[in-house]
């Protein structure tokens, strides 16, 4: 029961999350920051992502929605948090530019299908570029919030419509011992220095490590 528990609140989400505690959040050395992670041991998956507020233009023109556009390198993305080998997910990944992946509720929200066609950009201003991209494929990660807000695709289209060049802002890892993340998050915060915040699961979720406390 514990390990189905586990499994279900944190096998599909990241364990340790690095970042940059700078004012702009964003990690531009990131490639040297993963390779510092070689040496530690139990480190499963990890991912850079490129998260930033956007904005789909062409459904409610009058009033945009507004979506936390995500590219990364979605196979190694997949391996965290199982977007597309899920028995409810339905087409295809993204696997081209200007290709993207929605959750199953903004999908409902915006009453659009596989094939059809969003236009997005990073900010509403009407000088800024628009950008077309397909839909592909629908995901449901269980949890209602993240199926609205989150649109899915590669690194390069989300770094074409942000224009955050070069630029992640996050870097995501699981680990084999999920409730060793605390201590593997302090080694690596010592690793990469102050300039990054290293956050981890049983810092943010002491309710929910209280319950697995109880259930044992």
């Amino acid at each position: 029961l514990q390990q189905s528990l586990i499994q279900t609140t944190v096998g599909s989400s990241p364990h340790i999350t690095v970042t940059n505690s700078t004012k702009d959040g964003l990690i531009a050395n990131y490639t040297q920051i993963e390779n510092q992670f070689g040496p530690f041991k139990g480190i499963d998956h990890s991912v850079a992502s490129l998260d930033v507020r956007s904005f789909i233009m062409n459904i409610h023109p009058d009033n945009p929605d507004v979506i936390l556009l995500r590219g990364m390198d979605l196979t190694a993305g997949n391996s965290i948090y199982h977007f597309f080998d899920k028995n409810d997910f339905n087409g295809t990944m993204p696997s081209n530019t200007n290709e993207i992946a929605i959750g199953v509720d903004l999908q409902k929200d915006l009453g659009v299908k596989i094939g059809d066609s969003l236009v997005i950009k990073s900010d509403p201003d009407p000088l800024k570029t628009n950008y077309t991209e397909t839909i592909t494929g629908i995901f449901d990660t269980g949890i209602a919030s993240l199926n609205k807000l989150w649109v899915i695709t590669n690194y390069n289209t989300s770094e074409t419509i942000t224009g955050k060049t070069g630029l992640m802002s996050a870097i995501y890892l699981q680990v084999s011992d999920v409730f060793g993340a605390d201590t593997l998050a302090q080694e690596i915060q010592t690793k990469v220095g102050n300039s990054y915040t290293v956050s981890n699961w049983k810092a943010e979720n002491e309710s929910l490590l209280n319950g697995i406390s109880a259930q044992s």
